[in-house]
């Protein structure tokens, strides 16, 4: 049986010491650059870090059988959280979506990026954090008949436990609102990297909370240097005011936030 261990702050192939851009808060405080603090586990992502471990082992070497799955201790993951992420799992093994992916040419699994997304002169702290999935997709056609060009995309594995009605309307929110800072930078530096042309970015949405997971995919969300060139003109208005940056994040998510007092009310420090 395949061992995953679930280590803190990233997959099982490693982890960040920084607090990470790619979950929880998208802010770092310019302190934070010159003292980076451990970023601690919290048992509330177990379920969501052993579903990562099947989806990177699926993809890494094949493997649809069960994982014996390790927290950083070394102790087995509790029993219920590993059924919960075997269910997900099989879930994608049994849905469409599993040929979609298998049609692509699979590029880089878990990639660590390092870098900053820009000048150095914003005082942006660095990129430390990790792709779940680069593809070569080829052309297809979504169910409302748009039309998508082949090349280089990014794949999120996003676990939840309820999805919008409307596909378009989570496409909008994990596209252009929750996760669109965290978007714009990966797109960006995997480009910087030389690991591009990046086309865009593909949410996939693991829904838990019902008797047989379900999964969806969203349509794509293109990355633009436009799109860019505005991210990084509104980190150079954050610098002139002083304030936390970026600061256009889901502010449900400021619950689990050490900057949330300072933040999420945009509290200039």
């Amino acid at each position: 049986m395949l061992v995953f261990n679930i280590v803190d702050g990233g997959s099982g192939f490693g982890g960040s010491t920084y607090e990470k851009w790619s979950s929880g808060c998208l802010v770092k405080l310019d302190r934070e650059e010159q003292a980076p603090e451990i970023r601690e586990r919290s048992g509330v992502f177990d379920t969501g870090s052993a579903l990562h471990g099947y989806m990177e082992m699926y993809f890494r070497v094949g493997n649809v059988d069960r994982l014996d799955i390790r927290l950083p201790d070394g102790s087995p993951l509790q029993e219920d959280q590993h059924d919960q992420a075997w269910r997900l799992f099989e879930a994608f093994l049994a849905d469409p979506v599993r040929s979609f992916f298998d049609s692509g040419r699979v590029l880089g699994i878990e990639e660590q990026l390092e870098g900053k997304p820009v000048d150095d002169a914003f005082g942006v702290s660095p990129i430390t954090g990790r792709t779940d999935l680069r593809i070569w997709l080829p052309a297809w056609t979504a169910a409302d008949g748009t039309e998508y060009e082949e090349g280089i995309y990014l794949v999120d594995w996003k676990s939840c436990s309820s999805w919008a009605s409307d596909p378009a309307a989570d496409r909008a929110d994990y596209g252009y609102k929750s996760y669109a800072t965290a978007r714009i930078r990966y797109c960006k530096m995997s480009n910087v990297l030389g690991l591009g042309p990046v086309k865009g970015m593909i949410y996939v949405q693991f829904k838990k909370l019902v008797k047989t997971c379900q999964v969806r995919m969203l349509d794509p969300v293109p990355f633009t240097e436009f799109e860019f060139l505005a991210y990084k003109r509104y980190l150079e208005y954050c610098i002139d005011r002083r304030d936390n940056y970026p600061r256009e994040f889901l502010l449900s998510q400021c619950f689990y936030c050490k900057f949330n007092n300072s933040c999420s009310k945009g509290v200039v420090i």
